[in-house]
């Protein structure tokens, strides 16, 4: 009798076949890894930005100002290029990475960059550029404590003006000089400056002179009030004259019967401490006398100033 041959074995195949499972997924465990490493050694740049003028904590600037950049893990020795909302900064300085991918660089605001708020990012030669963009804000020249045109003054600044006059009484034919002081106060974006004179307090103010046409001596007790701008490198003053009394030496009286306004000037900062600018002084003749036949009234003018900053 022939021997009964052994009971066939199942899954018999199962142990060879886990086998090549755990291979397949051990090699894609590999090629896993092998990608992590791969963009975890790709360069990753980042930058920062600053600057000596903010908005609201916001690195910020104006024409003719600069932007600081500090940049890291670049490729190395690699040129650099930035970019201002994706685009290519125009004028931007040739700057290259050194050998460990570190960047540093100013960047000088033009006037190709509009006001508003913007992102700056960098890109290097081997195309990889900054994920994160950073944050700032173009100003007009002036705000955020920005010079202003020519390197002016802020617009919030507060200074004064040593103002020298050069100009001719109209109908007298006379050429005069004389001095005042322009008071300039600054207040917060985007209002900007005030301009007045410490004579413009709505108190009475006295001075003796005497007229143009007769020499006659007489005391002027006066009230002042102010209006006037400062923005910009720009400044306009206008001068009313609120109320006027002439009291001459001889005897007599004349008095102001509505205010008037007595001055107007506007200039421009020119640089180096100057604004130039023209002067006005309207004339003014809304006098009364209580004496028959006195008469009083303001010669009108026009001239040319010249103002140095104090106090800036």
């Amino acid at each position: 009798m022939a021997p009964t041959p052994p009971p066939p074995q199942q899954g018999g195949r199962t142990p060879k076949a886990a086998l090549i499972i755990v291979s397949v997924v051990v090699l894609v465990g590999l090629i896993g890894a092998g990608v992590a490493a791969y963009f975890l050694t790709r360069p990753q740049p980042v930058i920062s930005v600053s600057s000596s003028y903010h908005v609201n904590g916001t690195p910020a600037g104006a024409t003719g100002t600069s932007l600081h950049i500090s940049g890291q893990k670049f490729s190395s020795s690699s040129a650099i290029t930035f970019l201002l909302d994706g685009s290519p900064i125009s004028g931007s300085p040739t700057v290259q990475s050194d050998g460990s991918g570190n960047v540093s660089a100013n960047l000088t605001i033009t006037g190709d960059w509009s006001v508003g708020r913007h992102t700056i990012t960098a890109r290097d030669a081997s195309n990889y550029v900054t994920q994160t963009g950073v944050a700032v804000v173009i100003v007009q020249q002036g705000e955020a404590n920005t010079p202003g045109p020519n390197g002016a003054p802020p617009d919030d600044a507060s200074f004064k003006i040593n103002v020298t006059i050069s100009g001719t009484l109209l109908g007298a034919n006379q050429t005069f000089n004389q001095n005042e002081v322009d008071i300039v106060t600054g207040h917060p974006d985007p209002n900007g400056g005030t301009v007045c004179q410490s004579e413009d307090d709505g108190q009475p103010h006295s001075y003796h002179q005497s007229t143009v046409n007769s020499g006659a001596g007489y005391r002027e007790t006066s009230t002042y009030s102010c209006s006037g701008t400062y923005k910009t490198g720009k400044l306009t003053y206008t001068e009313t004259l609120l109320n006027d009394t002439i009291a001459f030496d001889s005897g007599g009286t004349c008095t102001l019967t509505s205010p008037q306004v007595d001055e107007q000037l506007s200039g421009s900062y020119t640089g180096n401490n100057t604004f130039t600018g023209t002067v006005t002084y309207p004339r003014i003749t809304a006098y009364t006398c209580d004496s028959i036949g006195a008469y009083f009234y303001h010669y009108g003018a026009q001239g040319n100033w010249t103002g140095q900053v104090v106090n800036s």
